[in-house]
C-alpha cells in the first residue's frame, strides 16, 4: 500500500470552489445561453414599502433608459422586466483591466396582494430609481372605529 501525502489546502480549495459555484448559482451570476450575449445575467435590487395608502416599490436599475424597462400587470403579479445596454467605446490606446458592472436582461415578478387597485398604478423614473406606486382598494385600509360609553 503507497502512502499518500494529505494536501489540506488543495481540499479546501476544491470546497471553496464549490461553494462559490453553488453561490453563483443561486445568486443569478452563471453566463447566459449560447446565442445572447455572453455578460452575467442579474437582477435589480427592489425595496417594497408599505404605508395605509399604498405598497411602494423602489427598483434600482442605473444605466438603464426607462424606454428599456417594461411593466406588467397580470392577475396579482407585477413583472418588471428590461434590459441594461452594453455600450462600449473602442480605444486604439487603452485596454479594459477590469469589467464589474453587469448588463444584459432582467427580469423580476413579485406577487401583489389581491387588494392593489390595478386601475391606479402609478410608476415614475428618476436618477436610475425606478418607482412604481400600487394603491390599495379602499376597503383593506384601516379604518378607526369609535367606542361609545353608555
Amino acid at each position: 500500500m503507497a502512502i499518500v501525502r494529505w494536501r489540506p489546502y488543495s481540499e479546501m480549495s476544491s470546497l471553496q470552489n464549490e461553494m462559490n459555484r453553488l453561490l453563483e448559482t443561486f445568486y443569478g451570476k452563471r453566463e447566459v445561453d449560447e446565442g445572447e450575449a455572453s455578460y452575467p445575467t442579474w437582477g435589480p435590487r427592489v425595496d417594497i414599502h408599505e404605508t395605509e395608502e399604498m405598497y411602494l416599490f423602489e427598483v434600482e436599475v442605473p444605466g438603464t433608459s426607462k424606454e428599456d424597462i417594461k411593466l406588467m400587470v397580470k392577475e396579482e403579479t407585477l413583472t418588471i422586466e428590461g434590459e441594461k445596454r452594453y455600450e462600449h467605446e473602442e480605444h486604439d490606446h487603452c485596454n479594459c483591466h477590469r469589467q464589474e458592472r453587469v448588463f444584459g436582461k432582467f427580469r423580476r415578478s413579485f406577487t401583489m396582494p389581491s387588494a392593489v387597485d390595478s386601475e391606479k398604478i402609478k410608476a415614475s423614473y428618476k436618477d436610475g430609481i425606478l418607482r412604481i406606486e400600487l394603491p390599495k382598494q379602499e376597503a383593506v385600509k384601516p379604518k378607526e372605529i369609535s367606542i361609545s360609553v353608555k
